[in-house]
């Protein structure tokens, strides 16, 4: 037979829990650490080819990344396709696909831009600290 929890052991867990969910709000927005994929707010190096997809399929529709390299860079000259003649790209495209929550939410805050600007881009990438946290509170509940 296992016994509940305390009540005073749940509200400390819970707090400790808000807590670090401010923590990895704090840390994201006001300290800017450097990160490997991006440099200031922008996708550079790595982070291009799997911000690219999301760009492509949120605001093009489609999957030919000229138009975006042109925006984002090419930083390690992904090549054209011989035989379909668009730009190839290598990296995987799950990232993006768990950034497309907040593409929309980005979508909504900056109606106006192009999703290749610093601030849409911080905004977007604010979505895999909010899952981190997400998967620290699973742990715990589990």
């Amino acid at each position: 037979m296992s016994e509940s929890k305390p009540l005073v052991s749940r509200a400390v867990a819970a707090l400790l829990l808000i807590g670090a969910g401010v923590l990895v709000c704090w840390a994201y927005w006001d300290q800017h650490w450097p990160a490997t994929y991006t440099a200031g707010k922008r996708a550079h190096h790595d982070g291009v080819y799997y911000y690219v997809y999301l760009r492509s399929l949120g605001f093009d529709g489609d999957i030919d990344f000229a138009n975006d390299y042109q925006l984002l860079e090419n930083p390690w000259q992904s090549p054209v396709n011989a035989r379909t003649g668009r730009f190839e790209n290598m990296f995987g495209i799950g990232t993006a696909l768990a950034w497309s929550p907040m593409l929309a939410i980005a979508r909504l805050v900056y109606p106006s831009q192009n999703g290749a600007s610093e601030d849409f881009q911080w905004l977007v990438y604010f979505a895999s600290a909010l899952y981190g946290f997400a998967a620290t509170v699973l742990m715990y509940l589990t």
